[in-house]
């Protein structure tokens, strides 16, 4: 049953780590997109990753929704996270049509923030206009349009609380 398949997608910093950690409590097995691209450079800082990622997408995108796939055959519930290319979208609703697409939305100086928080683990983007250039990449594999279409946009420009409570109030629904 594929309406036990959420897909949960938004930029860099913007909270999708924490709305995964929140589905657990709901049930779902979280699913990394992110560990894919990672997994071909243990080396590589963010900015490295997406380039990586920009040069082989239609292979990841392949192996990833391969794997998708796996996963949900196996486990009852999967949230699939850090989605950020339509076409690997497309793939998923192809296979899942009655998955759910839940978009983290946030500011991007406060998501700025957050990196700079991090910063120690991903030195490459510590300079704002590279982090800019990781949302205009990004927009390009058309996560812009992954918002449009999102069936929940939860909003995490506030305290952690509401925001940990806008994403139980989703989950609840599903």
């Amino acid at each position: 049953m594929s309406s036990n398949l959420i897909v949960i997608s938004g930029y860099d910093r913007s909270g999708k780590s924490t709305a995964a950690d929140i589905s657990v409590d709901y049930g779902y097995v979280p699913f990394e997109c992110g560990a894919f691209v990672k997994a071909q450079s243990e080396s590589a800082q963010k900015f490295d990753i997406s380039k990586l990622y920009e040069e082989k997408m239609d292979e990841f995108n392949s192996s990833i929704h391969s794997s998708i796939i796996e996963k949900f055959s196996i486990h009852e519930k999967l949230a699939v996270i850090g989605v950020r290319s339509i076409d690997l979208l497309n793939l998923i609703k192809s296979s899942f049509p009655d998955s759910k697409l839940i978009f983290i939305e946030s500011d991007q100086s406060l998501r700025y923030k957050r990196h700079l928080s991090h910063s120690a683990q991903i030195e490459s983007l510590n300079a704002w206009a590279t982090f800019q250039s990781v949302d205009s990449m990004q927009d390009h594999w058309g996560l812009d349009s992954i918002k449009l279409i999102a069936d929940f946009v939860v909003l995490n420009n506030e305290s952690s609380i509401v925001y940990e409570q806008s994403i139980k109030r989703v989950l609840e629904t599903l």
